[in-house]
């Protein structure tokens, strides 16, 4: 069986009319996640994807997937939250939360590359959700968990760095009465460094984007892009993305993508 199951699946930004890497139309977030319930996939939370996946069990059902939000953007509370509703799935699903942003917008976005402008590839201005907005979604029965404070660079970061901005993020869900447990990587990037020093800040797990797969502190999600084509949507949802994407990469000789 393909170490895909559980499919946790990666979001970014929602919209009403545009689509590009990171943006995905919000009609085809809810024609897509309508698709695969209609197909017999069953949803399951963040804690039960950990618990039955790789680094888990290694038991969960064929089918079985949990959704993820990145950077606590106002779009998810406007359009992915009332179509998690519909569908039921507000419970299976979790959000990362960047705590210095909190309020503010994605600041940390760098300047686009000749190549990003000319391809919709990089990260798009977005407005972050205010405190007051981010408890009453976790009211709602959606996971609430750290995506660090800073957003930073953690590969490039020391141990002491990384264990400061974890601490930080920890502390400042805490003190909005979220109990983070679960840490999900800026950028999708870790060092061994970056793995400790979030396990010792208190974390249970830290997650990754398409690289690790080593432990419970890299764990691997499949990232979902607004470009994406039917085939590579339908491949994304196969169960053998990793299978199919770790070769790939060790084709192209990209050692830091290979389990």
């Amino acid at each position: 069986m393909s170490l895909d199951w559980p499919l946790i699946l990666t979001y970014h930004h929602l919209d009403v009319h545009s689509h590009s890497r990171y943006v995905m139309r919000s009609d085809a977030f809810e024609r897509q996640l309508t698709g695969m319930l209609e197909d017999g996939f069953a949803a399951i939370t963040l804690e039960e994807a950990l618990a039955t996946g790789p680094v888990g069990s290694g038991n969960a059902p064929v089918k079985s997937f949990t959704v993820t939000f990145d950077d606590g953007l106002v779009s998810f509370g406007d359009l992915a939250f009332p179509v998690l509703k519909r569908l039921g799935l507000l419970g299976q699903t979790t959000m990362f939360v960047p705590t210095k942003w909190v309020g503010a917008d994605n600041g940390w976005r760098t300047s686009p590359t000749l190549l990003q402008r000319l391809v919709p590839w990089g990260e798009v201005a977005e407005a972050i959700m205010g405190w007051e907005r981010i408890t009453e979604l976790a009211a709602a029965g959606v996971s609430i968990q750290s995506h660090g404070h800073g957003h930073l660079p953690l590969q490039k970061l020391t141990y002491d760095e990384v264990l400061a901005d974890a601490t930080t993020s920890l502390e400042m869900l805490g003190e909005h009465g979220i109990r983070a447990r679960y840490y999900a990587l800026p950028y999708g990037w870790h060092s061994p460094a970056a793995k400790r020093a979030i396990a010792d800040a208190g974390f249970d797990a830290a997650l990754s984007v398409k690289w690790g797969g080593h432990d419970r502190f890299d764990v691997r999600r499949i990232p979902v892009y607004g470009t994406d084509s039917a085939l590579t949507t339908r491949l994304k949802l196969s169960g053998r993305y990793f299978d199919v994407f770790d070769t790939a990469a060790l084709l192209a000789g990209k050692k830091k993508y290979r389990r």
